[in-house]
């Protein structure tokens, strides 16, 4: 619920940012850009997560529309980031929602093939809230750090950006590994 909070706030900000606003500043609205699919995507990956709790039992594909449409909207939206920052010659736009992009069509290969592997529940669910995790801890590193450093959004050193995947992401990779051996599961 908390998230979803965080997520629908920082959306509708973001929303308000883009296309009401006053003023030109193109910095700012594709900052604004960015969070809002960082909404998106830690929003999705929380409600994946969750779903997958609820659904453990499962061994048929699952094609609630739902979970489907929260997945595909994380694709969608890395999508349209990605190439709105391509388009527009913006580093950041163009790679960071490769994140959204391969995660959303994990999820959507998840929902929609039947599931064998014995606890698959747990590792989608682990592998979702690190998803989440790394979305809404670089929406803080680059919304906070510049402001507690005094930086403008220009200024933000690129490492800050991308931290949180270079760390989180592997650490994943970790757990699932040994949690699959600790299981005894094969990959």
């Amino acid at each position: 619920v908390s998230m979803g909070f965080v997520s629908l706030s920082s959306l509708l900000i973001s929303s308000y940012r883009i296309f009401f606003q006053d003023g030109n500043d193109i910095i700012a609205k594709e900052f604004s850009l960015f969070l809002a699919m960082i909404s998106i995507f830690a929003a999705s990956a929380v409600w994946s997560g969750m779903r997958a709790l609820r659904f453990k039992g499962r061994k048929a594909p699952h094609r609630n529309i739902i979970d489907l449409a929260f997945s595909a909207l994380r694709l969608l939206t890395g999508l349209a980031v990605g190439i709105y920052g391509f388009t527009h010659n913006n580093l950041l736009l163009t790679y960071f929602p490769i994140l959204p992009i391969v995660s959303g069509i994990s999820d959507l290969r998840y929902w929609l093939q039947p599931q064998t592997e014995r606890m698959h529940w747990w590792f989608h669910h682990l592998e979702n809230m690190f998803t989440a995790s790394i979305g809404t801890v670089t929406a803080f590193l680059v919304t906070a750090v510049p402001r507690l450093l005094q930086l403008s959004q220009t200024d933000i050193p690129a490492l800050l950006w991308f931290a949180p995947t270079i760390i989180m992401l592997p650490t994943a990779k970790i757990m699932a590994a040994r949690y699959r051996k600790r299981f005894a599961l094969k990959k």
